[in-house]
């Protein structure tokens, strides 16, 4: 009766063990500095765009980097790359759905507007 419930504490110590206590233990330097260079690449983008006249797509270009930027920080710096709460994975899709709708109704505000 003992046997299988040390086994099973054994399997759970193994289990504790092999995955690290640090999620910065997982990725190395060379992630982040990675990462981080491609939020220094996106933000000379959106730096670039703001210079560039695209004729209305700039503030959609800039906000889908933004949104990219808000993804590379939140995933690597901030760890939620490796939460297993699923809480994350309903939360962050409803607020992109939220903000999605904000943005429709002001550029739609904006577009069929009378001056």
């Amino acid at each position: 009766m003992h046997e299988g419930r040390e086994s099973a504490s054994r399997e759970f110590e193994k289990g504790l063990q092999a995955k690290p206590e640090n999620p910065a233990q997982e990725m190395g330097l060379r992630t982040y500095i990675l990462v981080w260079l491609g939020i220094i690449i996106l933000t000379g983008i959106t730096y670039t765009l703001s210079r560039i006249k695209i004729e209305g797509w700039e503030v959609i270009i800039a906000l889908v980097i933004a949104g990219a930027q808000a993804a590379l920080a939140l995933n690597y710096f901030m760890h939620l790359k490796s939460e297993t709460a699923g809480i994350f994975k309903v939360i962050i899709p409803l607020v992109l759905a939220v903000l999605i709708v904000f943005m429709a109704l002001t550029f739609s505000d904006v577009a069929f507007r009378r001056w």
